[in-house]
């Protein structure tokens, strides 16, 4: 997989905040979810590569997306 890098403790998966188009408020937002580069490029959304964080692949789901409200970690 393209979006794996290896850390200190095994594979991790880079996520990213990310800005989609909202089609109720004719606005574009920042998602309430992260997601990997291809699983933001499926919902036609724009990575902020600012917010750039390596996580465990068990936060996302199938289509490269957290759950709502996800927070990453800081270390």
């Amino acid at each position: 997989m393209p979006f794996q890098t290896e850390v200190k403790r095994g594979i991790s998966i880079e996520i990213y905040q990310f800005k989609i188009y909202d089609i109720v408020s004719d606005e574009t937002l920042i998602s309430k979810r992260w997601g990997t580069e291809a699983g933001i490029q499926s919902v036609c959304g724009r990575k902020l590569d600012e917010t750039k964080h390596l996580v465990d692949p068990s936060v996302v789901d199938m289509a490269g997306l957290t759950e709502k409200g996800y927070m990453p970690e800081v270390n």
